[in-house]
């Protein structure tokens, strides 16, 4: 309760107190809002935070004088992001608030496409990282309402082709205003986290057995070819039990003090998708790469490296 911190910041009782410097830097970016919610959650009394002045004196969560560090700065200089036109100066104070907003923070969470990405970069690759759904922009509108239950309590409430055509719909804008520009420039390397090959397996999973490989040439279909947009060249699978998916899910609910989605609270539902994806996985030929042994769930790193050898980097 922050009343009750606020009461007890007045009032240490000579207790020592402990502050989160920028948050829970270990598993966030520094000063992000998730990091700030995760250090309250763990019973911080307080979060040390740093305040900058973008062009237009809109002062901002942020740390470092320039943007490289903590944003996917490097990818997106210079381009138009949701029709706006990014500087190439890394300085934060060279920056509008509507400019900075196109940024993104790194992944503080060192998932294996944050750290993928990083790794092309360093070996000095033209690499971005994109995420879907692109909650917050009007191409994921659709699935949003979707996701928080607009249609349906239930995932079934909403069939395999009309929440296929959400999602295509959220891919498809994003490539348009986002990161096509990018995509288009030579020698690039987009890293998907979750793409049409996460439709395969959700929706695959409200559709009888026998309807499955229809559906899929009709995802691949109008995806790729009727909308356009581009096409993976490798597709790794991250395969993990659904009981120790819903585990993560949990956790990651918890820490970062958001709603379960009408997915993740289905265990049925995402029993059904599990079965889905190995099929997708093996029907497909996706790489697929097991993150746990046993009860265990591998580390990132260990997954990571299993990840680079896999594609052979």
């Amino acid at each position: 309760d922050f009343e009750e911190k606020r009461a007890s910041l007045a009032n240490p009782n000579g207790r020592m107190m402990a502050f989160a410097h920028r948050g829970d830097t270990v598993h966030y970016p520094d000063n992000s809002i998730e990091g700030i919610i995760s250090a309250w959650a763990m019973g911080v009394d307080c979060v040390e935070i740093d305040v900058v002045m973008t062009k237009d004196g809109v002062p901002i969560l942020f740390h470092d004088e320039h943007l490289n560090r903590m944003t996917n700065f490097e990818s997106v200089k210079g381009t138009k992001v949701n029709g706006i036109q990014l500087p190439t100066s890394s300085k934060v104070a060279d920056w509008t608030f509507e400019q900075i907003r196109c940024l993104k923070l790194k992944d503080g969470s060192g998932g294996d496409s944050a750290k993928l990405t990083e790794y092309l970069t360093n070996k000095g690759i033209d690499a971005r990282r994109i995420s879907f759904p692109a909650y917050g922009t009007r191409g994921a509108s659709l699935v949003e309402g979707y996701l928080s239950g607009e249609l349906g309590g239930k995932p079934d409430d909403t069939g395999a082709y009309a929440t296929s055509t959400f999602y295509g719909i959220d891919r498809y804008w994003s490539y348009r205003t986002d990161w096509g520009e990018f995509y288009n420039r030579p020698d690039t390397v987009i890293i998907c986290d979750r793409y049409t090959t996460a439709n395969a397996v959700h929706q695959c999973s409200k559709l009888p057995r026998e309807q499955w490989d229809e559906f899929l040439g009709w995802l691949w279909d109008n995806e790729y070819n009727k909308l356009g947009i581009p096409r993976p060249d490798k597709i790794c699978y991250l395969e993990m039990r659904p009981d120790l998916s819903r585990r993560l899910v949990q956790e990651r609910s918890v820490k970062e003090g958001r709603k379960i989605d009408i997915h993740e609270k289905d265990s049925e539902y995402l029993d059904r998708c599990y079965e889905a994806a190995l099929y997708a996985s093996d029907y497909l030929g996706w790489e697929k790469i097991t993150c746990y042994t046993g009860d265990e769930i591998r580390t990132v790193e260990d997954i990571f490296a299993e990840l680079l050898e896999r594609l052979e980097l």
